[in-house]
């Protein structure tokens, strides 16, 4: 059984998206690209474009409609927009069974609590319908907020992994941390 497609918590409203919210997925992007990119992987060069974001809505929904990824992204309750972070986790069945998450929240939204809240609620969905014993994030050292959130969430550092990410064209140390499930 797959997860729903929408939740909510007091105040935020979880969605996975489809391919007609592209616009709406650009902006998060486009107003956040300078503290997005400090911690992500290095774009393509046609990320910041509708026919990217078209296509990579649709590549996310029919993986999550095939039970092997799940990307929700966040609203404030009761609106559609703008869109203001998302909580994603990819499913990985090879060895032990395990979710890596991630997350990124609006600039403008950061320090309130909302990502905390969207993963507290994006992983009690991922332990309901699906069976994985571990949930792992992988986070830049100076990545201070997403360190707080991961430590909030109850999760631990396990291992270094010496340039494993390349961010802004260049190689990067990166710490594995895991959130144990029972």
């Amino acid at each position: 059984m797959l997860a729903p497609e929408i939740t909510h918590t007091k105040r935020l409203t979880l969605q996975v998206l489809t391919e007609e919210k592209k616009e709406d997925v650009l902006a998060l992007y486009n107003r956040n690209r300078r503290s997005f990119e400090a911690f992500e992987p290095t774009r393509p060069q046609d990320f910041y474009t509708p026919e990217f974001h078209r296509s990579m809505l649709a590549r996310e929904y029919s993986m999550y409609k095939r039970g092997q990824f799940l990307r929700y992204y966040i609203y404030a309750a009761d609106a559609t927009e703008p869109v203001i972070g998302a909580v994603n986790f990819y499913f990985h069945n090879d060895g032990e069974p395990y979710a890596e998450i991630g997350y990124k929240v609006d600039h403008n939204y950061t320090g309130q609590g909302v990502a905390y809240e969207a993963c507290a609620a994006a992983i009690d969905v991922l332990t309901s319908y699906y069976i994985f014993r571990r949930i792992d994030a992988r986070i830049h050292p100076d990545n201070i907020p997403s360190l707080h959130v991961a430590g909030k969430l109850g999760f631990s550092e396990v291992a270094f992994e010496p340039k494993s990410a390349n961010i802004l064209g260049k190689d990067v140390d990166l710490f594995r941390y895991r959130l144990r499930l029972s």
